[in-house]
């Protein structure tokens, strides 16, 4: 048996604000003057900053051996926590261009936080076995010591190997693109508000439908499609 630690964490992460972007307001960005904005001449203004972090934590457990002549296994169970606030919701590192080549574009540069969660490909548990199983035919096995050259070289030597894997599923976070809710000229999503009381992994799990559609709900304000405030 094995027992194994693994931890990093990092610091000064590439990100991408709008350093354009404006604070949360009921009024909207497009509606209010220019004179609002940072640089009223321009509508965005992407950079580059080094605000981002990321941590991960991982404990492995590690069985290895053979039960039977032939017949080895290795088996280990792993629980991992990776955290950062460099994702969000769309996948723009391969994209080719120039503007969308960091992946971490946040709807809300005053907050460093907003974009922090799990990270989306780091499953919290992971079990993974595999074994390789000389099979007992041929000269020196159990099963036709006694046969011809020939044969053996068509029967002798083989060997089966498989491994599998059993994991949790990825992290995802729920994002409404219909407006700018925040009023921020935001990237065209933002985070939807979580519903008090309601688990998202209550759902009916069926191909039309997996997560409770309840646990979410687009914030919302009655005097304005813009609520002046980020979902969470």
């Amino acid at each position: 048996m094995r027992l194994t630690y693994s931890g990093s964490h990092s610091v000064k992460l590439t990100t991408a604000p709008d350093l354009n972007q404006i604070q949360p307001n009921t009024i909207g960005f497009a509606n209010l003057p220019r004179t609002a904005r940072p640089f009223p001449n321009w509508n965005r203004v992407n950079t580059r900053d080094m605000g981002g972090d990321a941590s991960y934590h991982d404990l492995t457990v590690q069985f290895k051996g053979r039960v039977l002549n032939g017949l080895h296994y290795t088996s280990s169970y792993k629980w991992a926590k990776g955290i950062n606030n460099i994702e969000d919701s769309f996948t723009r590192a391969n994209s080719g261009q120039f503007n969308e080549e960091i992946a971490s574009r946040t709807d809300n540069r005053f907050n460093s936080l907003y974009l922090r969660g799990p990270s989306g490909a780091t499953p919290f548990h992971r079990f993974t076995t595999d074994f390789i199983w000389d099979l007992p035919f041929g000269k020196g096995k159990k099963f036709g010591d006694s046969m011809n050259g020939a044969l053996d070289a068509v029967v002798g030597g083989w060997t089966v190997s498989s491994i599998m894997t059993f994991q949790s599923g990825g992290h995802l976070t729920p994002y409404y693109n219909n407006r700018c809710g925040s009023g921020t000229n935001c990237y065209g999503t933002e985070k939807l508000q979580v519903v008090p009381g309601q688990n998202a992994d209550s759902g009916p799990k069926t191909d039309a439908q997996w997560f409770n559609k309840a646990a979410f709900v687009i914030p919302t304000s009655s005097s304005s499609l813009f609520v002046g405030r980020f979902g969470n």
